[in-house]
């Protein structure tokens, strides 16, 4: 009688375990459905597709996976050793949007997918396998409304990109104004040092980009900074315009006219 309780005992425990997990099971398979759903429409572009799969309950966050079995024993399997931890960063469906978009001009209805997701709480500041952030593939693709849609929803403006640089110092080099205006009305640092030691201020004024110039000192950037080589901004236009002088002395236009304006801008603003 004692051996035949245990096992009534031990068959009740693996039928409530059966139940249990097929619950879990049903739950895990629908939002895995419900995510593939949304990153596949995603990719192919449709943007009714995403947002009837968020409606349905699709995680903004969803990561790129393989499509979800059918099979019980499989779902088990792939639930106890999930392989997409072997990815430190699989692509959330709003890289996968921007992604896609930044291969080619970002129309309406990326705009349009990237913003549900964004409103249905997917991560601003997720990353992919080569350490891009949303931020990041916006502004290279050149969109101040995208950029402006992610900054208010929580991206981090003073995040670096992989090669080192920062948003502020890619808008120094070949942004505008605007695009300076905006990272800066979003809480990005003015005076943020990059790996090699170097403020945006500098980036734009090596690279003789006046209109950014102004907008620095507009915005109070640090004239006093220093950079690596011991040069504030004014005495680093002052080195370069020497030595541009030097190695173009054979052109018969004025080589250091550029130099001699910013270098007068900067005195102006109390560089030293």
């Amino acid at each position: 009688m004692g051996s035949l309780r245990i096992a009534r005992v031990a068959l009740l425990c693996i039928v409530l375990l059966l139940i249990a997990l097929g619950g879990q099971i049903y739950l895990i398979t629908r939002q895995g459905r419900l995510d593939f759903a949304l990153i596949t429409a995603i990719q192919k572009d449709d943007t009714p597709g995403a947002i009837a799969a968020l409606k349905e309950g699709a995680d903004a966050n969803a990561v790129v996976k393989r499509k979800p079995s059918h099979s019980f024993w499989k779902i088990l399997l792939d639930r106890w050793f999930d392989r997409s931890h072997r990815d430190p960063h699989p692509p959330t469906a709003l890289l996968v949007a921007l992604g896609d978009a930044s291969a080619s001009e970002i129309n309406k209805d990326d705009a349009k997918i990237i913003n549900v997701l964004l409103e249905h709480g997917a991560n601003p500041n997720a990353m992919d396998t080569e350490g891009y952030r949303p931020l990041q593939l916006a502004q290279e693709s050149g969109r101040l409304d995208i950029m402006r849609m992610l900054l208010d929803h929580g991206a981090n403006p003073d995040v670096s990109y992989p090669y080192g640089l920062n948003a502020l110092d890619r808008a120094a080099l070949w942004g505008d104004p605007n695009e300076i205006e905006l990272l800066l009305s979003r809480g990005a640092n003015i005076n943020i040092r990059d790996q090699e030691g170097k403020t945006p201020l500098m980036y734009a004024v090596e690279n003789q980009r006046e209109e950014n110039i102004r907008s620095f000192i507009a915005h109070h950037a640090d004239l006093q900074i220093k950079d690596p080589q011991g040069h504030t901004v004014l005495t680093r236009a002052q080195k370069d315009l020497a030595a541009n002088i030097i190695t173009s002395n054979h052109h018969t236009e004025d080589p250091g006219d550029v130099w001699r304006q910013i270098i007068l801008m900067l005195k102006k603003a109390g560089a030293e």
